[in-house]
């Protein structure tokens, strides 16, 4: 199978505008919610900490610190936890999305003459593209060379493109 390769770079620009804009939205949402979960978390695991700590004192100070820094990196992990389940989720979104999107406007013809005009540039005028109708393509050249042009691989190859952990930064 042939990689694609980008010989025109503006041809996937507006699904990268795209899938970035509907990403970043998705991951302030999601990064918000997050940050309350791991908040509300954290606050939990204080007050927990804090009940330890107190019982600690009773039972001495040594006992106390191990159990307060074993709770605090308990609470740390189960927030960090929460945060990537959240982030993973908001991600598989987006690409499932944008995959039926992408895969929607496979099916019109103005856009499978743009991935007859790549699968020629990428893999020669005597390629062929066969289009499903759900939008899945490929072209393939006479010497056996496979183009996979299918909404997954579109997708995924903009997603690559995208700063994903840029989407989590505050």
């Amino acid at each position: 199978m042939t990689d694609l390769v980008p010989t025109r770079p503006d041809a996937l620009a507006p699904l990268r505008e795209a899938l970035l804009a509907a990403a970043h939205a998705d991951a302030d949402r999601v990064t918000g919610d997050a940050d309350d979960e791991a908040r509300r978390i954290e606050d939990e695991a204080a007050e927990r900490a804090a009940g330890l700590l107190a019982e600690a004192r009773r039972r001495g100070e040594a006992d106390g610190a191990e159990r307060l820094a074993a709770a605090r990196a308990a609470a740390r992990r189960d927030a960090r936890t929460v945060v990537l389940r959240a982030q993973r989720t908001a991600y598989d979104a987006l690409r499932e999305s944008a995959v039926e999107e992408v895969a929607r406007r496979l099916t019109r013809p103005e856009e499978q003459a743009r991935l007859r005009a790549l699968v020629v540039d990428v893999l020669g005028p005597d390629a062929e593209l066969v289009v499903g109708d759900d939008g899945d393509a490929r072209g393939t050249a006479p010497d056996g060379r496979v183009l996979d042009t299918s909404a997954e691989r579109l997708v995924d190859l903009a997603l690559t493109d995208l700063d994903v952990d840029g989407l989590w930064a505050p």
